[in-house]
C-alpha cells in the first residue's frame, strides 16, 4: 500500500431482531430466516443478533420463553434497553444499531430505543434503522375489552389494549416517531391490510402527510400456514418480497434498491 493512502473507516454494523408474544428463544431466528438472509445477501448485514426478553444486569442475553413475553412492557423494554446498551458497547461509539422488529417485538425494540435516546444524547446517533412488522406500537384498538390482550399476552396483552384506547399515548408514539425521525433515524413501521390481530390503524406511524396506505402491505399467506397467518392475517407479512425490499431500502438508506 502506498504511504499516506488513507481508506475511509468501516462504520461496525449490527442488526438486533426479535419475536413477538408467545415466541421463545431462536423463534426470530426461524421466523425471520428468510430476511435475514435477504438483508445479508443485499445489504452485506452479516452481523444480526437475536435480542430476548430477558437479559442481565450488565446486558447479556438470556434465554426466554413464551411467559416472558407477557410480563409488563416496562420490564420487557428494560431487559431489552440493557441488551442494546452491551451491543453498542462491544460495537464502539462508531458502531451503528439497526432494529427489525415482529408484531410485539416491534414495539419493544420501538419503546427501549426511544427510552435510550431520550435518556442520553450518546445513543442520538447509534441507530441506524428502526424496521418494525405489524407492531402495535399504538396498542391494540379491542374496543376497551382488556380480557382479550390478557388471553393473547397477558400482562402485557392488558397494556396494550390499555394504551390502544388511550388518545395520548397513540400522540406520545407519534412524537417519539417524529423525534427519532428528526435525528436521523431511518424509522420503517409496516402493517398488513388483513391483519386482523394488529390492525394497520395500530402498527404504522406515518410520515407528516404521508397517507397510511402507502405503508399497508397486502401479503399472500402461505400454503400450509398456520391459523393466524391464514385466517387473521398476522404473519404473512414475514415472507412477502414487496415487504422485504422496502426493509432493504430502509436499511440501506438507497430508494433506488
Amino acid at each position: 500500500m502506498a504511504r499516506g493512502l488513507c481508506l475511509p473507516a468501516v462504520m461496525p454494523e449490527r442488526l438486533v431482531y426479535l419475536a413477538g408474544a408467545m415466541s421463545r428463544t431462536g423463534d426470530g431466528t426461524r421466523l425471520l430466516a428468510g430476511l435475514l438472509s435477504y438483508l445479508g445477501a443485499q445489504a452485506q448485514l452479516d452481523d444480526a443478533v437475536e435480542g430476548s426478553y430477558r437479559s442481565t444486569a450488565d446486558g447479556q442475553s438470556l434465554p426466554y420463553d413464551r411467559s416472558d413475553t407477557s410480563q409488563s412492557l416496562v420490564e420487557s423494554a428494560e431487559a431489552v434497553a440493557r441488551l442494546l446498551g452491551r451491543h453498542r458497547r462491544e460495537l464502539g461509539l462508531s458502531g451503528r444499531l439497526h432494529l427489525l422488529g415482529w408484531s410485539l417485538g416491534g414495539a419493544v425494540l420501538f419503546e427501549s430505543a426511544l427510552r435510550l435516546f431520550d435518556a442520553d444524547p450518546a445513543w442520538r446517533d447509534a441507530f441506524a434503522s428502526i424496521v418494525t412488522l405489524s407492531s402495535p406500537l399504538n396498542g391494540c384498538d379491542v374496543d376497551g375489552v382488556d380480557e382479550l390482550g390478557s388471553l393473547a399476552a397477558g400482562q402485557a396483552g392488558r397494556e396494550l389494549c390499555a394504551r390502544g384506547a388511550d388518545p395520548a399515548h397513540r400522540r406520545s408514539v407519534a412524537d417519539g416517531a417524529r423525534r427519532l425521525r428528526a435525528s436521523g433515524v431511518r424509522l420503517l413501521t409496516l402493517g398488513a391490510a388483513d391483519d386482523a390481530i394488529v390492525t394497520p390503524g395500530d402498527s404504522v406511524i406515518a410520515l407528516p402527510g404521508e397517507p397510511l396506505d402507502r405503508y399497508v402491505m397486502r401479503p399472500k399467506p402461505r400454503l400450509g400456514a398456520d391459523f393466524g397467518e391464514r385466517h387473521l392475517g398476522h404473519g404473512a407479512l414475514l415472507y412477502d418480497p414487496a415487504t422485504w425490499r422496502l426493509v432493504l431500502r430502509t436499511v440501506t438508506d438507497d430508494d433506488d434498491r
